[in-house]
């Protein structure tokens, strides 16, 4: 289970397999109304059990939907987060990432 955890998580495949998402969920967007397109994201969460009920899966696909509807300055947000989280010291509030 390791080796597949660490294949899912290679930096190689992260900007593709996130880019593609993305660009799917764009075109999802384009071609329905946001609310048919929550709907059937949070089903297909339910689907492939990453919600146990379809308000959890309704809750994942909304928060998806609006973290790609952010502004230019909300897709800074991680961004900005990271860089503090590395600059922070071992006694702040936070631990530092690795």
């Amino acid at each position: 289970m390791r080796k597949k955890s660490q294949g899912y998580l290679a930096e190689s495949k992260l900007v593709i397999r996130q880019g593609e998402q993305l660009w799917h969920l764009h075109q999802a967007l384009k071609e329905r109304s946001e609310r048919e397109v929550v709907i059937e994201m949070a089903q297909g969460y339910v689907d492939a059990g990453r919600a146990p009920t379809f308000s959890d899966g309704l809750m994942i696909a909304g928060g998806v939907v609006n973290a790609y509807r952010s502004t230019e300055a909300g897709e800074r947000v991680i961004q900005g987060a990271r860089t503090r989280l590395k600059t922070r010291n071992d006694d702040g509030i936070l631990p530092a990432l690795t």
